[in-house]
């Protein structure tokens, strides 16, 4: 989430806190295209988080199922989007979760951002066949950087046309289906210590260029003086 402002995260994860959660995770989906985040959108963030926070907490939990599928499955598509450039290499995928008999979909495509409305469309698109979707997220792929256009690179939606990208995630609503199996869910965390270039380096080093500048500026004021005197005793 480095595109979501720090105040979110220490807000929402203090307030998590408080409510008894140990840890939580939060995801900029890379969805769409924007300007940037004032001081309102952030305030509305932590206001959506925290309620989402109360429910979470107050909901009871439900056994669930999980399917997955990846257009690398879909024959016909895989060959037409593999040198897209607005694609990365891992292409689209839909993961399938199952509770209570009610199947909702989380959408994902390997690029970089969205294209504004895509989003909203396949969302539409699917929920009219009877499939809800919790999101679409992109991997913010930066493999497919460098283009040369105002952005730097082609968000999805750019070159892939809306209509296949419908039309892959329709297929793939179906292919993660015949997936679906009782699942369950298991969180592993590795820990790494490492040095990192934090404030206090960049400070030290602002601090000693500084210096540096001020005792070049004295060196080329001596010597600027020495070479007039030079000049006049010549």
């Amino acid at each position: 989430m480095e595109d979501i402002p720090q105040e979110v995260k220490l807000s929402l994860e203090q307030y998590s806190k408080e409510l008894g959660f140990e840890q939580i995770l939060i995801i900029d989906s890379h969805n769409s295209m924007g300007e940037k985040i004032e001081s309102q959108d952030i305030n509305n963030f932590i206001h959506i988080g925290k309620s989402c926070l109360n429910k979470i907490k107050s909901s009871k939990q439900y056994p669930f199922k999980i399917g997955y599928s990846n257009s690398f499955q879909i024959e016909n598509i895989k060959n037409e989007t593999k040198k897209a450039p607005d694609l990365g290499d891992g292409q689209f995928g839909l993961l399938t979760i199952s509770i209570k008999n009610k199947e909702y979909g989380l959408c994902w495509c390997d690029s970089n951002n969205m294209k504004n409305g895509i989003r909203e469309k396949i969302m539409a698109m699917l929920r009219t066949e009877g499939y809800e979707i919790i999101e679409i997220c992109t991997s913010d792929s930066h493999s497919t950087s460098g283009k040369r256009n105002t952005k730097g690179y082609y968000s999805l939606g750019d070159i892939t046309s809306e209509t296949k990208i419908i039309n892959i995630f329709r297929q793939l609503v179906g292919l993660s289906k015949k997936t679906i199996n009782d699942s369950t869910y298991e969180i592993y965390k590795s820990e790494s210590q490492v040095m990192v270039m934090g404030n206090d380096q960049f400070d030290d080093y602002s601090k000693a260029l500084e210096r540096s500048f001020k005792v070049t500026k004295i060196f080329l004021a001596v010597t600027f003086v020495i070479y007039i005197a030079m000049l006049l005793i010549t």
